[in-house]
């Protein structure tokens, strides 16, 4: 049973694209998004500031006949996704998936699910100082300091992440925006947005453009796991599970249940049964008694 590995970089835009598709998904036997507001800030400091943030690990398969089950990374619409010839079961690397997923898009959901609804922003006089934890901050939506940043973007003085609710002038740009104009582009809507905003950025566009090549061209190294063709579920499970007890040995644990989720699936797939969703309504049953 050849597994072959394989080393690639993804680009910010590829992946975000890539995520957005559904074509990297998360075993369902994974646990959820559990990093809070001030992680995901911390690993917006490392892309902004251009350090490295980590190997991601990545199984290739084919998406008619997948190894086991999937779900979408945290706060991507459930709508159908395209018809895809091969995807992608994140293996590590889905608290980081999700994180930059959650702050590039401002998805009006709470981080983690329990949480509160947070928005990113890149304050530009700390980070065109080379402060660049002061220039990342997070802040609840909707509160004093979510409004005085807002306050910002219009100004000129700060630029979020993500998209922000309302409507807006044309000229006010997010960093999502920079990091998805092709070409060169992303320096005329940044010209744009200081220009607009009269910001008094405006004379340091060359260097504020420049400083901010780090995170729009920023690059995340992944290991990809593929089996020969024609390979089962059932072996391809068996082969990686040490994969899944090691990757997980120092986060929270994959129990005998999630195990078993795993090594059964190829079996109870066809047949409809999901073990996970079983599971769920005995203990919904055992709570109504």
């Amino acid at each position: 049973m050849p597994l072959t590995k394989g080393h690639t970089r993804l680009r910010l835009p590829d992946l975000l694209s890539r995520v957005s598709s559904h074509e990297f998904l998360i075993p369902e036997f994974q646990r959820d998004l559990v990093w809070k507001p001030e992680q995901v800030r911390e690993l917006l400091v490392s892309l902004v500031r251009g350090d490295f943030a980590g190997v991601i690990l990545l199984l290739e398969f084919n998406p008619t006949s997948p190894p086991f089950h999937h779900k979408a990374v945290y706060a991507v619409p459930s709508s159908p996704p395209p018809p895809l010839t091969h995807a992608y079961s994140v293996l590590d690397g889905q608290q980081r998936i999700s994180a930059l997923y959650y702050a590039f898009h401002h998805p009006n959901l709470p981080l983690p699910p329990k949480g509160k609804v947070v928005r990113f922003f890149l304050k530009l006089d700390p980070f065109l100082k080379g402060d660049f934890d002061e220039a990342v901050v997070v802040e609840r939506n909707g509160s004093p300091g979510f409004k005085d940043l807002v306050d910002e973007w219009y100004r000129g003085e700060a630029l979020p992440f993500g998209p922000i609710s309302g409507p807006h002038p044309p000229h006010l740009i997010t960093l999502y925006d920079l990091l998805m104009a092709p070409g060169p582009s992303a320096g005329s809507l940044l010209d744009a947005y200081l220009s607009g905003t009269s910001s008094p950025y405006a004379p340091s566009f060359g260097k504020l453009f420049g400083s901010l090549n780090s995170l729009l061209h920023y690059d995340l190294d992944a290991v990809v796991l593929s089996f020969s063709p024609g390979t089962g579920s059932s072996a391809i499970v068996s082969a990686i599970s040490p994969v899944f007890v090691n990757v997980n040995s120092k986060g929270t644990k994959l129990t005998l249940f999630d195990l078993a989720v795993a090594h059964l699936f190829p079996l109870l797939h066809p047949i409809g049964l999901n073990l996970r969703g079983c599971r769920k309504r005995v203990v919904s049953l055992r709570g109504e008694l």
